[in-house]
């Protein structure tokens, strides 16, 4: 929605803060381009996702932490997020792509709660069937 209103998408990236391999995990994208409000409002999301998408992360996860390319779609230029003021931030998250299928989910891309769900067991298969 923010990018179809010509908002710039901004790569994101979570690390292990003792470490400097940063992973790439999706995008991010706000009104009026403001990439580090976005990120904070995603930081948990998009560092579980990160757990998700590289499972060699998840014994670090309370070790993480989120980057973002400062250009919006560079590896080499990532800045590590710094806490920042989420006031009146609208913006979203687009987790990558993994085994060529979309993330999948409950994403929420505009701040919004999410209502409480209940998601499948781990007997289901890709597409929540029993």
């Amino acid at each position: 929605e923010h990018v179809k209103a010509g908002s710039k998408k901004f790569k994101v990236f979570a690390k292990v803060k003792s470490e400097e391999k940063w992973y790439a995990v999706g995008e991010v994208a706000s009104k009026g381009d403001m990439v580090e409000g976005a990120c904070q409002v995603h930081k948990r999301l998009i560092l579980e996702y990160a757990c998700d998408l590289y499972p060699n992360l998840k014994s670090s996860a309370k070790d993480l932490e989120v980057g973002f390319s400062q250009s919006g779609d560079s590896e080499d230029d990532i800045q590590a997020l710094v806490k920042t003021s989420t006031d009146g931030i609208e913006c979203g998250f687009m987790p990558m792509k993994r085994n060529n299928k979309i993330a999948q989910g409950l994403f929420h891309v505009d701040g919004r709660t999410m209502p409480s769900s209940t998601m499948p067991d781990d007997s289901a298969d890709e597409k929540g069937r029993l």
